[in-house]
């Protein structure tokens, strides 16, 4: 395992940033936790290095693969470093994340975290308040297999002007810069837009921002839980393949019509 802490004269960190290289999280991703943990831009990062704001975007991106020398010098330049741990792979949650990611977003949360916090995200999304959920309801919705306490708040990354805000009916905690990020500017860059029921939608932080935050914080458990998600994604692009619901008479008009076919 890869854990990114401070070094000398960094920002103090809470918690820290792990990835298993090659697997889950490949250097491209140690590069934008990296650079984003500093709070710089491509071109900072790139400037500290030396080099042309080009190859830190083609690195993101996955277009050129940096090596271990480069990703550690990156690293360095973001006044962080990586701690090297020997662990077992564990897939165990990747079977259950692939079977939550054949559900709805809505029907996940409606499994894992209850019908309160259906009704929630629904008035939520109705307010319409310019922010990002993350925390755990966010981490369901991108699909962890972690059930959650019906006493679970929805957390909202939004300006501080909004911190004031009170949806009737919504347990909420807006906060203006969670921990391991840069606030709202920052969340933007890579949130996902989630459809709930009726067409209503809501915007959550990406997973490997959602695992910022729960490194920041220090839990363990809940950056496990992301990490199969992010590797879920990794091995399966274009998501789970949808399983088709045939009712009795339509499975039976299926076989007929082969056995038609058949010589």
């Amino acid at each position: 395992m890869s854990r990114l802490i401070s070094g000398a004269g960094a920002p103090t960190l809470r918690g820290g940033v792990f990835a298993t290289i090659g697997e889950v999280l490949g250097a491209a991703d140690l590069v934008v936790l990296a650079r984003r943990t500093a709070g710089l831009s491509q071109a900072e990062l790139a400037h500290r290095l030396g080099r042309p704001r080009s190859t830190i975007a083609r690195w993101e991106l996955g277009e050129m693969e940096p090596s271990y020398a480069a990703v550690t010098q990156a690293l360095r330049a973001c006044e962080l470093a990586a701690v090297v741990e020997l662990a077992a792979p564990d897939d165990s949650y990747l079977g259950q994340v692939g079977e939550l990611l054949r559900l709805s977003p809505i029907e996940r949360v409606r499994r894992l975290a209850g019908p309160v916090h259906v009704g929630q995200l629904g008035r939520l999304a109705a307010a319409d308040i310019d922010g990002v959920l993350f925390g755990d309801v966010a981490a369901v919705l991108a699909g962890w297999p972690l059930s959650l306490p019906s006493s679970s708040r929805l957390e909202l990354c939004a300006h501080p002007h909004a911190a004031a805000v009170r949806v009737p009916g919504v347990e909420l905690t807006i906060d203006a810069c969670p921990p391991g990020t840069r606030g709202l500017r920052d969340l933007r860059r890579d949130r996902e837009r989630v459809v709930l029921e009726h067409g209503q939608g809501v915007w959550i932080a990406s997973p490997l921002d959602l695992l910022r935050i729960e490194q920041a914080r220090g839990h363990r458990v809940q950056a496990g839980a992301l990490l199969a998600v992010l590797e879920h994604r990794r091995r399966f692009p274009n998501g789970p393949t949808a399983q088709r619901a045939y009712t009795e008479q339509q499975a039976s008009e299926a076989v007929e019509a082969w056995l038609a076919t058949s010589p």
